[in-house]
């Protein structure tokens, strides 16, 4: 894997370099080639499920220009070949570019030699150098790199995770001395936008355990992760939704979405809770038990309750 080491971060919108095609190509072994687009599948490793349709619309329009005059762009997209065809391994928004375009083929660059493991790898590092990876996806793609890195389920990461951040005091067997620990340390640090294990624990992965109706609004882009976390709280459907509406129309600031939701809780706990009793269902209440007791066998009882009624008596007359 280490002469495929930076291939992800070629630049996904841009025509490269000569010299990137010559990286490429000692990396890979070969210089690109002509492929039908029909005969490319998507990868299975792709965590991305929405693209930004505009960004794709303006590679298009680039890419229209070399389709006029009977050329082909040069950009990074890579290959392996599978039974009856190829498999993308990254390079599908520039895939998608060039249907939109009109072309019917494309120059790739083909690695015959890639193992899953390895398709896997390239194919989530290119996603996580990208700045438009939705938070969802970009949850999804770091649980499933590391998995891959450590080479452990992704349940298992987040037990880990779980685990170093409930140790109170580090020790020689602690979760965090441990070689795996440092691994996934240095691979935090490495991405564009550094991170923390605590970090990912705490803010990314709740984002797995999103209502449908908010995760999809996340997944589209129209919705920041910290807003959709913040609408998550609210458990009553039909009001989530209306939250959730005014959040993307109105594009509601975290604090406004945050007492709104307060709002809905509080109106939700004041709904559960039993209305305070009137002084009339009180004295109803109270006459009922007097009635039902046995206050009219003790004398001192019964003295008490003569007098109480007394004042009552006088209370009305008056």
């Amino acid at each position: 894997m280490s002469r495929l080491k930076g291939l992800a971060a070629l630049r996904a919108d841009t025509i490269v370099t000569e010299a990137e095609v010559e990286a490429v190509s000692m990396a890979v072994g070969g210089f690109p080639v002509l492929i039908e687009i029909a005969k490319i599948q998507r990868s299975p490793f792709q965590p991305r499920h929405y693209f930004n349709v505009q960004k794709i619309s303006a590679m298009a329009s680039k890419f229209r220009r070399y389709l006029e005059r009977g050329e082909y762009p040069r950009t990074a997209i890579l290959v392996r070949p599978i039974t009856g065809g190829y498999e993308l391994v990254f390079g599908e928004q520039r895939k998608l570019a060039h249907e939109q375009a009109g072309f019917t083929d494309l120059m790739a660059f083909v690695d015959e030699s890639l193992t899953d493991e390895a398709a896997s790898e390239l194919a989530l590092d290119e996603n996580l150098m990208r700045e438009d990876l939705n938070p969802y996806e970009k949850t999804q793609a770091i649980l499933a790199r590391i998995a891959l890195l450590l080479k452990i389920p992704p349940e298992n990461v987040k037990q880990l995770l779980d685990k170093a951040a409930h140790e109170r005091e580090p020790g020689e067997n602690s979760v965090t001395q441990t070689e795996a620990w440092q691994q996934l340390e240095s691979f935090f640090q490495s991405l564009p936008d550094p991170l923390t294990p605590d970090s990912f624990r705490v803010n990314y992965l709740p984002l797995l355990n999103l209502p449908e109706d908010v995760l999809e609004q996340l997944q589209q882009g129209k919705l920041e992760y910290t807003k959709a976390r913040a609408i998550a709280g609210v458990k009553d459907p039909v009001l989530r939704q209306q939250i959730l509406q005014e959040s993307v129309e109105q594009n509601l600031p975290v604090r406004a979405i945050r007492d709104r939701t307060t709002q809905a809780k509080q109106a939700a706990v004041d709904q559960s809770e039993p209305p305070e009793p009137t002084l009339r269902s009180r004295f109803d209440q109270t006459y009922k038990q007097v009635k039902k007791s046995k206050v009219w066998d003790d004398p001192k009882k019964s003295k008490k309750i003569e007098r109480l009624l007394d004042e009552l008596q006088k209370l009305v007359e008056g």
